[in-house]
């Protein structure tokens, strides 16, 4: 019987790992101890302890053996040897083989199995080192797979600069094949302004350091200038000597492109809230101011000359209302009234229109796709923002052109998305206008839909009309990107997205004003003063009966007491914690039916998704004449 134990180091016990001839489970229980436990005096454990053979020639007369031999006697076992097995010169088990005579082991036997312990000492070298070698190889491969597949550019170079290996990631970000750049100096990709970085890297490698993500700027072999992020870290030789440098460079292009549509969308939107706090209390003035130049040409129609002055204030207020509906439009503020929209129809007749007002020197073309899908757009807004973006194509084509105007089916995926943060994934519309003009500088083409930005000579635009086409289509759920070359032309592309059956909006009747007078009881709630006093005088000149609240707590309490009223008539932005819809659902439960039209400088706070009215709500926007103020209450 013969079994070759193996050192467990975190039990340190010797277990079996091979055996034979061990019919009666005896190996079952010997389990040896490598330390100073009873079972460890055998010949095992003395000969791992030791690292020299261990033989006992008679069981019986052995007192080492007394705790077991009685079991090693039951199957006839009167004699044993253990010889050590080595591991790179350490003891790391045992040769154990067991005779059923005493003094069994002669010096034959004894150098026979010494030299057969010596031979599984030598296998197992052998057997570690190929694992050893294997296991490198395994782990080369990887380490190769890794740097042969990275989009980063792995770079090794001597203190001297010479390159000493290229892998492809680098072939493909600077153009030179590795056969070009091995041997080269690293200088073929460095801008000669940047070379005076290299002797502060090599002093810093020289001293043992790494340069963790150094923000830079490289060449391509075609000259191009793009930015990158290095990581450099020191070589060394054997003796630990620093010998050169091991670069990973990352292309940051695309990442500096995402920032920099990140901050653009965040400065948007700051300019959003801004202009729509704004429009809230400009709108307001001008609802006054609009109000009272009406009452006012209506008072003095016997002062032809009062009657002028009158009428240059509701111009101006007019024109104070359009730039406020710009700025809206531009921080996607404004009240849309998105439908399912075929494009064709759209896009001929504005075709038509458009050959009839522009220049005759700038030639029209309408390409519709005849599989286009329906859109989710606001009809009117759409049509404004083409029509914009038309007068800019022919403020760029002085001298004459082409302008087209196409239309076509899109999706865009997830790749378009993770380079436009902004983009949900998925149908668009692509309404695309291109001109042939003089085309976009590379430093305005950022700036573009910036509000109030305009290469146009001075008095000629406000800068506003791109700012709208942004606030619209973003308003709308859509995407806007810009193409220009100096010299070549300019393409917008429009993507709205695509919009299903049930999106259509039934046709709604136009809001009859022939006999706006009327005698029911309205409450109109208010804060602005001024405001109140104004609706209230037009109203009541209409024929209603009005009671007023100055806001939503108050106006609770005038409903309370005034269980006749017909219609509610209420500001949507109010302080006192009730805003004007949260008013509307309260009434709407005392009243049930009641009529409720809002009225609001601006949308943000009446809307419950992207610019459609929460259902049974109709909006008045600000400011309002006498005349629309009354087809809306007769229009409800």
């Amino acid at each position: 019987m013969a079994w070759i134990g193996w050192h467990d180091v975190a039990s340190r016990l010797i277990v079996p790992v091979a055996q034979c001839g061990d019919e009666f489970n005896y190996l079952e229980g010997i389990i040896v101890a490598s330390d100073d436990r009873p079972e460890g005096r055998g010949p095992a454990g003395t000969a791992f302890r030791t690292g020299r053979t261990c033989i006992f020639s008679d069981f019986a007369s052995n007192p080492a053996t007394v705790v077991w031999h009685h079991r090693a006697n039951r199957i006839g076992i009167q004699a044993s040897g253990s010889f050590p097995i080595r591991s790179q010169g350490d003891v790391r088990g045992v040769l154990t083989i067991y005779a059923a005579e005493t003094d069994y082991f002669q010096a034959e036997e004894i150098e026979l199995l010494e030299r057969t312990a010596d031979d599984i000492s030598f296998a197992l070298d052998n057997f570690e080192i190929e694992n050893q070698r294997r296991s490198a190889e395994v782990l080369a491969r990887r380490l190769t797979a890794i740097v042969e597949s990275t989009n980063d550019a792995i770079i090794s170079k001597t203190l001297d600069g010479e390159i000493t290996s290229w892998n492809p990631a680098a072939e493909r970000m600077f153009g030179h094949g590795a056969d070009e750049a091995i041997g080269q100096n690293i200088s073929i990709v460095i801008p000669e302004d940047r070379l005076v970085e290299e002797p502060e890297f090599i002093r810093q490698l020289a001293a043992g350091q790494s340069i963790i993500d150094f923000e830079t700027i490289r060449v391509r072999k075609d000259g191009q200038i793009f930015p990158v992020s290095i990581t450099v870290s020191p070589l060394r030789n054997e003796a630990g000597m620093v010998i050169g440098a091991s670069k990973i460079v990352r292309d940051t292009t695309e990442r500096k492109a995402l920032k920099a549509q990140l901050v653009q969308a965040q400065k948007m939107e700051a300019i959003g809230h801004l202009t729509g706090g704004i429009a809230h209390d400009f709108n307001n003035l001008l609802t006054v101011v609009l109000g009272c130049s009406e009452i006012l040409s209506g008072e003095l129609s016997d002062n032809p000359e009062l009657v002028t002055l009158s009428e240059m204030i509701h111009s101006a207020a007019k024109r104070g209302a359009e730039l406020t509906h710009q700025m809206l439009a531009f921080g996607r503020r404004q009240m849309l009234q998105p439908t399912a929209l075929h494009m064709e129809k759209l896009l001929t007749d504005l075709g038509e229109l458009l050959k009839r007002t522009l220049s005759d020197a700038i030639e029209v073309e309408i390409i519709n796709d005849p599989d286009a899908w329906m859109a989710l757009v606001d009809p009117v807004q759409v049509e404004s923002a083409i029509l914009n973006l038309a007068l800019n194509a022919k403020d760029a084509m002085p001298h004459g052109g082409r302008l087209t105007i196409e239309t076509t089916n899109v999706w865009l995926d997830d790749s378009y998305s993770e380079v436009n943060i902004e983009v949900v994934p998925g149908p668009y519309v692509a309404i695309i206008v291109s001109d042939n003009g003089v085309g976009i500088s590379s430093e305005n083409i950022g700036r573009v839909f910036d509000p109030f930005f305009s290469t146009k000579p001075s008095g000629k635009g406000s800068g506003l009309g791109l700012s709208m086409v942004y606030g619209f289509v973003k308003q709308s759920l859509g995407h806007v990107k810009i193409y220009s070359e100096v010299g070549v032309g300019t393409s917008v592309k429009l993507y709205l997205p695509r919009a299903d059956c049930s999106d259509a909006l039934p046709v709604q009747a136009e809001l009859a004003a022939n006999d706006p007078s009327g005698t029911e009881k309205i409450l109109l709630v208010e804060d602005d003063p001024l405001v109140l006093a104004f609706a209230e005088r037009q109203l009541t000149n209409l024929g209603f009966k009005v009671v007023t609240a100055k806001n939503g707590i108050e106006a609770l309490q005038v409903v309370g007491d005034h269980m006749d009223i017909d219609l509610l008539f209420t500001d949507v932005v109010m302080p006192g914690g009730l805003n004007g819809r949260q008013l509307a659902e309260e009434v709407s439960k005392i009243r049930p039916g009641i009529k409720i039209l809002l009225s609001s400088g601006y949308t943000e706070d009446v809307i419950n998704h992207q610019g459609r009215l929460a259902a049974g709500m109709h909006l008045l926007g600000k400011p309002y004449s006498r005349i629309q103020l009354a087809s809306a209450i007769r229009g409800l």
